[in-house]
């Protein structure tokens, strides 16, 4: 990677975040990057994905990193080599310790059937999370949903408490507290991969130090 003279970049960037993000490899890049650009200040706000696309859309003088199920045509994601993500939160089915499938010996996927739902708002029809929905309605997940939430703690907490089953990604639960109270349920592979993109308007002008975050997070390659 370029740039010998990396040190003497210095600035802010605003990047917009959605929350819970949980990749190694970007917690690698950021090492990296802190020890390759010293004096670049990163300034970041978490904000849903929703909301992070909103404000790029309003020209915000940020860059966002979050989820989105269809690109925005006011906004740039057009990376390095036709990259078209930065990497997939994979998510998987999961009950939680006080759930009566926890301790179940003969556990199917056909035992899952008619178990009530811990189901995101942004689960419906053309929404972030609807690969979820699809998964459900083409596998007959007809169970009832017992609780909706926007907030992924709370759907683990719901989940850990036996309201019922729920999808989660899966390297979010990996850095919880609760993965031992949290047993992932069949089909092993997972049921949805959920794309996390990097946007900015295309109509504002990057400045250098963005230009430059935005090279090296795609040269480092955080995909999976």
């Amino acid at each position: 990677m370029k740039g010998s003279n990396s040190h003497l970049l210095e600035g802010d960037i605003k990047l917009l975040v959605a929350s819970r993000l949980h990749n190694p490899k970007y917690n690698d890049f950021l090492v990296y990057f802190k020890k390759k650009y010293p004096n670049i200040t990163l300034d970041l706000t978490v904000k849903s994905s929703m909301d992070i696309l909103n404000a790029l859309k309003q020209k915000t003088p940020a860059v966002g990193i979050c989820l989105a199920k269809h690109i925005p045509e006011t906004l740039n994601q057009q990376l390095l080599f036709n990259q078209q993500l930065l990497f997939n939160q994979r998510y998987y089915l999961y009950c939680g310790y006080h759930h009566p499938l926890f301790s179940s010996s003969d556990l199917s996927f056909e035992s899952l059937l008619k178990e009530d739902f811990i189901a995101f708002n942004s689960e419906d029809i053309g929404d972030i999370l609807s690969p979820i929905t699809v998964f459900k309605e083409n596998h007959d997940l007809t169970g009832r949903i017992s609780a909706y939430t926007n907030n992924l703690d709370e759907a683990v907490r719901l989940i850990y408490t036996g309201y019922g089953i729920g999808a989660l990604p899966d390297q979010f639960i990996a850095a919880t507290h609760l993965e031992s109270k949290l047993r992932r349920l069949p089909p092993k592979e997972g049921i949805a991969d959920i794309p996390v993109h990097i946007f900015w308007h295309k109509q504002r002008a990057l400045s250098p130090i963005e230009a430059k975050f935005i090279e090296e997070i795609v040269e480092f390659d955080i995909s999976f």
